[in-house]
């Protein structure tokens, strides 16, 4: 399982723009930072695993609401392969 969050997908998108072929991302919140490959199709995560751009997109959208009381719950998204 892969936590993600649309802070630590946003290198995905970047790379895309910019018509690279990997990104560095964090699959686990943070603690560690992990070198992708990223395609037409989506983002190829360890294990060979596809996480498609629709997918990825989810994660961005769920985002980071400006919420008072509670920041830190939105924009945190399990994606289960």
């Amino acid at each position: 399982m892969f936590l993600l969050s649309h802070i630590h997908i946003a290198p995905a998108f970047a790379a895309r723009l910019a018509n690279r072929t990997t990104a560095l991302l964090s699959l686990d919140l943070g603690l560690t930072m992990c070198e992708v490959q990223v395609c037409v199709d989506g983002v190829g995560l360890p294990g060979d695993t596809m996480m498609p751009w629709e997918a990825l997109r989810e994660v961005q959208e769920a985002g980071f609401s400006r919420v008072a009381q509670r920041p830190e719950a939105f924009g945190l998204v399990a994606y289960k392969v």
